[in-house]
């Protein structure tokens, strides 16, 4: 019997956003398969980074399923809870499309033209990626704080950022990762 599952893919790079939230099945994890970006702005740096670093991405299964639909629809609410389109943490610039044959279970069925369109067509919708102003930020801070999470959340949330450490660029910019993002990136969350 096929298991779904709605997955986390933690980059641990410099290329990308650090968070990518999927859905497929239980065995193409288990063999290694850690997500299809098919937008413009990351899918060849994605491909790229998977070819040359492949060390740089974890996968965590979050919730596993009977059946596509029930995976579908827990992958859409973890990606809606999170407005991960519009957050700068995730490499996701769509949302889990509830009319791009959201709930069917379409493997081994060829694709045709139109289902083709129609797919890529909707790509990118919300993708609207503007710098969040300091009161936007803190909008997001205080609507997320005492959110409760679900306990597979937490453990893949915790588990990919066990042995990190935050790095600085010296202009502002922080991040996350168990490796160094460059040259001119050190250790720590201060600016100089």
């Amino acid at each position: 019997m096929t298991i779904y599952c709605t997955y986390l893919t933690v980059y641990c790079g410099n290329k990308l956003p650090t968070f990518y939230i999927g859905s497929t099945t239980e065995n193409k994890i288990n063999s290694g398969y850690r997500g299809t970006v098919t937008s413009k702005k990351y899918k060849q740096i994605w491909k790229k980074e998977l070819k040359q670093n492949p060390n740089l991405f974890k996968t965590f299964i979050i919730s596993k399923h009977k059946t596509r639909k029930e995976c579908l629809e827990k992958e859409l609410f973890f990606q809606r809870k999170l407005s991960v389109v519009r957050s700068e943490l995730y490499i996701n610039l769509s949302y889990a499309q509830p009319n791009g044959f959201f709930g069917m279970d379409t493997t081994g069925i060829p694709k045709t033209d139109s289902m083709r369109k129609k797919l890529i067509g909707n790509k990118n919708a919300f993708g609207n990626h503007k710098p969040k102003t300091k009161q936007h930020r803190e909008k997001i801070s205080k609507a997320l704080t005492g959110k409760i999470r679900s306990k597979e959340w937490s453990d893949a949330i915790s588990k990919s950022k066990k042995g990190g450490h935050w790095w600085s660029d010296g202009k502002g910019n922080t991040k996350m990762s168990h490796q160094c993002p460059g040259p001119e990136w050190f250790r720590g969350r201060h600016s100089s």
